[in-house]
């Protein structure tokens, strides 16, 4: 996306933009949620975090398209305060996988189930760590050659996805407040 030229979906920077972006994106998704995630997990709870973090991914990916229509439209400013945004949305998505930890901790039947558990899980998110960014990619790609839904196809399927996520979450058992 950030890589691509302007005409083919993306935006067309620089590699020096690109690392520049991703690298705040590391520092800001990294840094913000170990001063947010607690208090915000204590308020209001894993499921209701969890959902809120999976409510942040959707408008992460609607962001994506957003940044290219402004730099369609040589908006450069608008676009790059949008990718600044898109870095802020990007903390609240990656609290989604600090609930994923506890949610499956808490799913354990017993103390002595956990390392398989947790084993499993790690292993599941590791194959689609593998399979994901490679899906999403190819979705890009046949999007934008074959023009589906004006391009904007894998973002569809992404927001999708998500609000597939978000709508499971409403089987998730409410926890036991101590509070």
């Amino acid at each position: 996306m950030f890589a691509a030229s302007v005409e083919e979906g993306g935006l067309g920077l620089s590699p020096r933009s690109i690392g520049l972006v991703l690298g705040l994106q590391g520092i800001v998704a990294g840094s913000i949620p170990i001063f947010s995630f607690a208090p915000v997990h204590k308020r209001f709870g894993t499921k209701k975090t969890f959902a809120f973090g999976m409510a942040g991914y959707i408008l992460l990916f609607l962001s994506l398209p957003v940044m290219n229509v402004l730099a369609r439209h040589d908006m450069r400013n608008a676009m790059w305060f949008v990718v600044g945004l898109h870095l802020l949305l990007s903390c609240t998505a990656f609290m989604s996988f600090s609930c994923v930890a506890v949610l499956i901790t808490s799913s354990a039947p017993s103390r002595s189930s956990l390392g398989t558990l947790n084993g499993v899980s790690q292993t599941t998110i590791s194959a689609i760590r593998a399979i994901g960014p490679a899906t999403a990619t190819s979705l890009f790609a046949f999007s934008m050659e074959k023009n589906v839904l004006g391009g904007w196809f894998v973002y569809a399927v992404l927001i999708g996805v998500n609000l597939v996520g978000l709508v499971a979450t409403t089987w998730l058992k409410d926890e036991k407040r101590a509070h």
